[in-house]
């Protein structure tokens, strides 16, 4: 059994969360904030595509999509744009 605390490389995860992040006009300080993590972390996960489960479970919340959206396994159905918890067509 895999460990949900250890990073790993997502394809393409950085550049998604900071698509969605700037899509949502917030810094990456105030997305850290919300999503209760470093910004160390979340710069991590924006450069190197590197995160934990765990990590991955609050970035997604606090961007307002699944995390099969925001690691790429189902293309996003809504508007990079849409506000935080709207789930567009979802």
């Amino acid at each position: 059994m895999s460990n949900p605390n250890t990073k790993r490389n997502v394809p393409g995860l950085g550049e998604r969360v900071r698509a969605l992040r700037k899509a949502r006009n917030i810094s990456q300080q105030v997305c850290a904030t919300r999503a209760g993590v470093s910004i160390p972390r979340l710069a991590d996960c924006e450069r190197h595509g590197l995160a934990t489960t765990e990590t991955l479970n609050l970035i997604a919340r606090t961007l307002g999509v699944t995390i099969d959206e925001l690691t790429g396994r189902v293309p996003r159905l809504a508007t990079a744009a849409a506000t935080p918890g709207d789930k567009g067509a979802l």
